[in-house]
């Protein structure tokens, strides 16, 4: 947004606001596995809710987990958001619906699905000058964004080169991908986050087995036919992606896994939760949802 020419601020927490103030060293891994720090900073840092009613803001964007969004600081926000197209990145059945409840207005809210990875750099096996934040956008896979004023969203990233798109199935598809992603990283997890172990003790045959089960629950929670997609979550076509992506992506896939999704594992276990009770809503089995959860031993 800010290489568009955006004027952007970020919320954080108090004891974080010095440290972003002083700005950030970015990896552009689309550049290059290697490519060199690229500078970002002048933007503002805002840390007490309060102060969010000073200005107008024309997007306010969250890019929290599904559980940190149920933290309790979401109306603090929605009182003093004014006008502001309120954009959701949170990836949880239920997300879009718990902003309803809470008091933003369905005209100013706009769902994302995200397609582009970004971390703290350096993982473990990679060399870099310095510490800071590496990111990578996937050809032909752009940020897709779904609601009455989606396109300003999009507009917001395309200006700066960020690929996005206006999908009025972007909340269907994310929900959809979630069901798929959620299973196989407990299997991964299970697996000690090594991609070969997905073949052992049957958990890539109970990862997708699962994720059907959560297509079929987010269907009937959405109201919507399952995507075709669904017939293609079998272990071989998962095992040859999987098997594809290290060679893909410019980043230590497994290092970048365990890391990303052991900081944000009690989002994966609440979705699993709630694909249960949604379950249980629409009476719909949850057999291979129950056993793969069960490998993790909690």
């Amino acid at each position: 947004m800010a290489l568009g020419g955006a004027d952007v601020s970020f919320f954080v927490k108090p004891k974080y606001a010095a440290e972003a103030a002083a700005g950030y060293d970015m990896y552009p891994l689309n550049l290059g596995r290697n490519t060199p720090a690229v500078r970002f900073e002048g933007f503002g840092v805002v840390s007490d809710y309060a102060r969010v009613g000073d200005t107008a803001w024309d997007q306010i964007w969250i890019c929290t987990s599904s559980t940190a969004l149920r933290a309790g600081w979401l109306p603090d926000l929605v009182a003093q958001m004014g006008d502001a197209l309120l954009v959701s990145m949170a990836p949880g059945p239920e997300d879009h619906q718990y902003l309803l409840d809470h008091g933003v207005d369905e005209a100013r809210l706009v769902q994302g699905l995200i397609t582009l990875i970004s971390y703290q750099a350096p993982l473990a096996g990679e060399s870099r000058s310095t510490p800071g934040v590496a990111y990578w956008m996937p050809p032909l896979a752009p940020n897709a964004f779904d609601g009455p004023r989606a396109a300003e969203a999009a507009a917001a990233l395309t200006a700066g080169k960020c690929p996005a798109k206006v999908d009025p199935g972007a909340v269907a598809q994310s929900r959809f991908g979630s069901a798929v992603l959620m299973p196989h990283l407990v299997a991964l997890e299970a697996a000690d986050w090594k991609l070969a172990g997905l073949r052992e003790c049957g958990r890539l045959q109970l990862a997708t087995d699962a994720s059907r089960e959560a297509m079929d629950i987010v269907a009937a929670h959405l109201g919507v036919p399952a995507p075709a997609s669904r017939m293609v979550v079998k272990p071989a076509m998962m095992w040859l992606l999987l098997t594809a992506a290290p060679h893909v992506v410019p980043l230590p896939l497994e290092v970048y896994l365990k890391y990303h999704f052991t900081k944000v594992g009690d989002q994966t276990r609440a979705v699993m939760e709630t694909y249960k009770r949604l379950a249980a809503e629409h009476d719909l089995p949850v057999t291979h949802l129950t056993e793969l959860t069960a490998l993790l031993g909690e």
